[in-house]
């Protein structure tokens, strides 16, 4: 969740398995509630939905933002042109990536 809000953006995550994995915590949830569990087995599933939704958020805020590829090309032409696609994303001190 840090690292998405950090980078403003859920590349690298797979929505369709995200949506898979809330469900299981919702049958989780389900099934405690069905068979009485203690509270704590109660709490951790609504948690753990509680951060699915967050990430789902997440996904429909930055749906249109997406992290830039800073790797450089192996095969570039020259060293000059190896440096341009370098440069075009920075990092600052806190290892953040910026367009």
């Amino acid at each position: 969740i840090l690292l998405n809000h950090k980078r403003k953006s859920c590349d690298g995550v797979s929505l369709a398995f995200y949506l898979m994995w809330s469900l299981g915590d919702l049958f989780n949830l389900a099934g405690a509630l069905m068979e009485d569990l203690i509270l704590t087995a109660i709490l951790l599933p609504l948690y753990y939905i509680l951060t699915d939704c967050v990430v789902l958020l997440q996904f429909y805020i930055y749906r249109n933002n997406h992290v830039c590829s800073c790797a450089v090309s192996t095969h570039a032409a020259d060293e000059e042109s190896a440096l341009i696609t370098a440069n075009a994303c920075s990092v600052d001190d806190n290892n953040d990536l910026h367009h």
